[in-house]
């Protein structure tokens, strides 16, 4: 089993094999020559890094980490970049909010949590033009918390930006800094 802060890793790694690796190194290399996120500096001790999300072969687009090491408190900006998914469409943008969120509450059950508590808009009755913000908080049997804020935008490209922390401290910190992320202006 995957330990929690290791998941996002996991998924960059995934497929770098070596059947089309040459085509989507040229993709990925192409993408990388945009600059989708204007990211803020990172809180002191916190670190950046960013990855090509690659699955099965396929370029899906890029992950950016803010994370201090040793802890599970961290910030995932994801950039899903697919040619195969107009998300200038609702029902593209439904589908996306909603993949990014059961991936997500997968990941934290399969490692031991349960569902405390959740904040979810209606997204039957939201056009999703804007931000669409989710709140939720996770529990192991131990007491052991995961407190999770999740904000997803859409213009052509899909946008999820998840902050994870253990303690409402480390929340207010790292959503202060999630909140001063830019999205850079659409250029084809």
């Amino acid at each position: 089993m995957l330990r929690f802060n290791q998941f996002f890793f996991a998924i960059c790694l995934l497929v770098f094999t070596s059947v089309g690796y040459s085509q989507v190194e040229e993709i990925v290399k192409e993408a990388d020559k945009k600059s989708h996120l204007l990211l803020p500096a990172p809180p002191l001790d916190y670190n950046i890094t960013r990855a090509p999300l690659v699955v099965e072969g396929k370029f899906i687009g890029f992950l950016t980490v803010l994370q201090k090491e040793g802890s599970i408190g961290k910030v995932t900006a994801q950039v899903d970049l697919r040619a195969d998914a107009d998300f200038s469409q609702r029902g593209f943008r439904s589908g996306g909010i909603k993949g990014y969120l059961n991936g997500l509450v997968d990941n934290i059950q399969t490692n031991g949590y349960k569902p405390k508590s959740r904040k979810l808009p209606d997204i039957n009755k939201s056009d999703l033009k804007d931000w669409t913000q989710v709140d939720m908080e996770f529990e192991k049997p131990d007491g052991k918390k995961l407190l999770i804020q999740k904000r997803v935008f859409f213009d052509t490209r899909g946008f999820d930006i998840t902050v994870i922390a253990e303690t409402e401290a480390e929340l207010a910190t790292l959503s202060e800094w999630a909140s001063k992320i830019e999205l850079t202006k659409e250029t084809k």
